[in-house]
């Protein structure tokens, strides 16, 4: 497939809330200003990596006031934080549950043409571990554990758009219950239509501790 056939949808919340996360007292130790860096890396590393690939930033933080920098990286730039359920759910402790509404909200506004999606949360990296292939742009692609998903790095055809917003409307009461989103939208999809990728090529670090993560 042609890199500029494929879209990549970056998730990210700039200005957090301070309220507490159901996993952590800490939502994050890095300031505003360094998730904006941070983000702005993680557009940088997707232009490195996959260069003609179109980039959307979908922004649900509380506010829409970020480093224009950051905005003008990105080829479409779309702001749900001022959705009052977005702002609801990124505020809060399951994190999951701000996930799949910002999406959600998002996924209409979103431009269709692409033949594959790639979902990545902002301030992860495409490392050089990163290869196309083996992405199928026919189902999901994710990395498994066990019965759950990683969603930092994970990828959907055309065919399956609408199903993955079902997916996440779907998955919205188990999220508010607290379960993990990592959990509960693989319990949506069919097993057939998932591909299993060993080797994701992302890193980062986890906001509330710096946990250095790599998949």
């Amino acid at each position: 497939m042609k890199q500029s056939e494929i879209t990549f949808i970056i998730t990210s919340v700039i200005n957090f809330s301070k309220k507490k996360l159901s996993y952590s007292k800490v939502r994050s130790i890095y300031s505003p200003e360094e998730r904006e860096q941070q983000t702005l890396q993680t557009i940088n590393s997707i232009r490195e990596k996959v260069p003609g690939a179109s980039i959307v930033l979908v922004e649900m933080g509380l506010r829409k006031s970020i480093d224009t920098a950051v905005i003008n990286a990105a080829d479409q730039f779309i702001y749900v934080g001022n959705n009052w359920l977005v702002k609801w759910s990124c505020s809060s402790n399951h994190k999951g549950l701000g996930e799949a509404m910002g999406l959600l909200i998002a996924s209409s506004r979103i431009k269709t043409g692409a033949v594959l999606y790639f979902k990545i949360s902002g301030r992860y990296l495409l490392n050089n571990e990163f290869k196309l292939d083996g992405w199928d742009n026919r189902h999901y692609c994710f990395k498994k554990y066990g019965n759950n998903i990683s969603t930092r790095l994970y990828s959907f055809g055309p065919s399956v758009f609408l199903h993955w917003k079902k997916v996440l409307c779907k998955s919205i009461p188990s999220l508010y219950k607290g379960y993990s989103i990592e959990e509960i939208m693989p319990r949506f999809i069919p097993a057939g239509s998932i591909t299993e990728i060993p080797v994701l090529g992302v890193s980062g670090f986890i906001a509330p501790n710096a946990e250095s993560i790599s998949e």
